[in-house]
């Protein structure tokens, strides 16, 4: 680790690996300082092909990194010798200034989640009248109660979230009253009044 710039990440990846497979192994492992008190294995390696699907295989072009600025390479080899040519290595590190760099998060902050999968639903919109009051008698519940449609911004009912709504007479005059249940809750995009009547003979709508 450069002690003017103090790197930020330190990358590696191998020119050429020749050992023994399933004998003779190499671990990459990520430390947190020079001494490397704790080192966290990145990847263990042996000779495997390439093309193996096992997880030891070194393959082209894979790199490893840290972003402590710091790695350790332990060879592990058996007893028995045998011709292989071992291992090359290059590395490279990203630096930034001093006073950039931010202490190394601890592995459990590392961790990452992902939630399962869950929707989003628009937003009402507009409120249709899927049913209008008609002609009635003043003092009696309407013949023809509201029945009303919520719609959001796609054109579709709202049926997932539930709203309140409330019905009054359009009218300045404090005579003209709607009495009953004047207010309630959408049910699956629906809003249904069951005992609403108007206590004034008038031609005034509702709104």
């Amino acid at each position: 680790r450069d002690t003017l710039y103090g790197e930020a990440e330190i990358l590696l990846w191998f020119t050429s690996f020749d050992t023994e497979a399933e004998f003779d192994f190499v671990a990459v492992n990520e430390c947190t300082s020079e001494a490397c008190p704790d080192p966290v294995l990145i990847q263990q390696l042996d000779g495997s092909e390439a093309f193996n699907s096992g997880p030891t295989a070194v393959r082209e072009g894979t790199v490893y990194s840290s972003p402590t600025g710091f790695l350790q390479l332990v060879f592990q080899t058996d007893t028995l010798k045998k011709n292989f040519q071992g291992f090359r290595a290059q590395w490279s590190v990203n630096k930034a200034p001093s006073d950039k760099i931010v202490a190394p998060p601890p592995p459990w902050q590392r961790a990452a989640g992902i939630s399962e999968q869950f929707d989003i639903i628009p937003r009402t919109s507009s409120l249709f009248f899927f049913q209008e009051p008609s002609l009635s008698c003043a003092g009696q519940a309407l013949v023809n109660q509201p029945h009303l449609l919520l719609i959001d911004s796609h054109g579709d009912r709202v049926e997932q979230e539930p709203i309140t709504v409330s019905v009054s007479v359009i009218s300045s005059s404090s005579q003209i009253q709607i009495v009953g249940t004047t207010t309630k809750i959408s049910t699956m995009g629906h809003v249904v009044f069951t005992d609403l009547e108007i206590t004034t003979a008038t031609s005034k709508g509702v709104r």
